[in-house]
């Protein structure tokens, strides 16, 4: 039974069966035509890109939770999500102004650092004669360097390698200067510098003899050892002191081709020179006895004066003695203790008694003794003068008394 419902329906149509065509029957498609050519200057822009939408509230964590894991599941990755960013928020005058203020302050100190930076001086330039050798870093704990300090080390550092004694012409002074970091050198590369660019010369001592350089020495010693080898020659065990007339030592520099050793010295030394001494003729001299007063062969006076055995030589004349003497005149003084007889007076007294010529011995004396002690000087060994220091009396003199007959009548007493 149907109801009431039901009548106002409609029936549904039936189905239509569509029927393919087979392939025989499909029609080619249409041709296209071409589409025409677009006018690109006359587009209008794009519509501008509105501001997307906020997001969407986040499902509950649960939901994401779940949600996650199956987009992990099939390789998706989590959208990031854009951090909400915060509104600034303006700044009142006061903090502007302040702002203002320490940004040129700022400015102002890197300003005035820059500055003393560019001017201040960090190195010491270091100068020979007036020659820069290089800078040097201050020191950073006394923020200087010495001068004497390179100057000692770089001479000892250079002494080393040398023989002889050196002297140093030249001098090391500093000067604060602003140098670039890349220039500093250390205080080894400064003194080997300092080392290689000073000028050195041999000090060494010359021996001179009447102003006439003779030798020259490496050492003070060495020529104390040329001047012992010839004092020693004429010494004694008494001898007190020893000197070498004319002889003088200078300090002087030389190279080392003038250098002599102490052999060669000694042989310059050790010779005899000639001297022509002016001698004046006296009342009773002859040729021979001015030649044996002087210790030279007659040969020698006449060859030098024009003389022969038959020339007259009168009182004033001059004759020119040429003797020779030794280059170096060794004067020693020593002293020297004798024993000295001290003769004894005597007295003698006339006897009218006795036959003349005939004498008679009253007391017989006898002569006393003594020690003198004397500063005996001599030059080259010869004795040049002398002195007597002290006399000591060792035995008194005893006075001798004799009588001498004075009568010519009285006969002569045989004895």
């Amino acid at each position: 039974m149907s109801s009431p419902s039901d009548k106002n329906l409609r029936p549904l149509p039936k189905p239509v069966r569509l029927e393919t065509p087979s392939r025989s029957r499909r029609e080619p498609p249409p041709k296209r035509e071409p589409m025409p050519r677009r006018d690109t200057a006359n587009i209008p822009p794009l519509p501008k890109r509105e501001r997307p939408a906020p997001p969407l509230p986040a499902p509950p964590e649960r939901n994401l939770r779940y949600f996650e894991q199956a987009q992990r599941s099939h390789g998706h990755k989590r959208p990031v999500q854009p951090s909400a960013k915060k509104e600034k928020k303006p700044l009142s005058r006061f903090g502007k102004g302040l702002g203002y203020i320490c940004l040129i302050a700022c400015a102002i100190g890197l300003l005035v650092l820059g500055i003393v930076m560019l001017t201040s001086n960090n190195a010491l330039a270091v100068y020979l004669d007036d020659t820069r050798i290089g800078y040097l870093p201050r020191n950073r704990e006394t923020r200087e360097w010495d001068p004497e300090y390179i100057y000692e080390h770089a001479v000892s550092r250079r002494a080393a390698s040398v023989a002889a004694t050196i002297l140093v012409n030249e001098r090391v002074f500093l000067q604060p200067v602003r140098a670039n970091r890349r220039y500093h050198d250390t205080i080894t590369g400064i003194i080997t510098k300092v080392s290689e660019g000073m000028t050195y010369q041999i000090v060494a001592t010359a021996i001179y003899v009447h102003g006439e350089r003779i030798a020259v020495m490496r050492t003070p010693a060495m020529a104390a050892h040329v001047a012992n080898w010839f004092t020693g020659a004429f010494e004694t065990d008494n001898t007190l002191e020893s000197t070498i007339e004319g002889w003088e030592t200078r300090i002087l520099h030389v190279s080392e081709a003038e250098l002599d050793s102490t052999d060669a010295a000694i042989e310059l030394l050790d010779r005899q020179v000639e001297t022509i001494i002016p001698y004046t003729v006296r009342d009773g001299d002859t040729q021979g006895a001015i030649a044996l007063r002087n210790g030279i062969p007659l040969g020698r006076l006449q060859a030098d004066n024009d003389l022969t055995n038959y020339t007259i030589i009168r009182v004033g004349q001059i004759l020119n003695i040429r003797s020779t003497r030794p280059f170096l005149l060794v004067r020693t003084t020593e002293e020297i203790t004798r024993t000295e007889f001290i003769p004894a007076d005597v007295i003698t007294n006339e006897n009218d008694q006795l036959a003349a010529g005939d004498i008679n011995v009253i007391l017989e004396g006898r002569d006393g003794e003594r020690t003198v002690t004397v500063r005996l000087t001599n030059i080259n060994g010869e004795p040049d003068s002398e002195e007597v220091i002290r006399a000591v009396i060792v035995t008194q003199p005893e006075t001798r008394v004799v009588e001498v007959g004075t009568s010519e009548d009285a006969p002569p007493e045989w004895r």
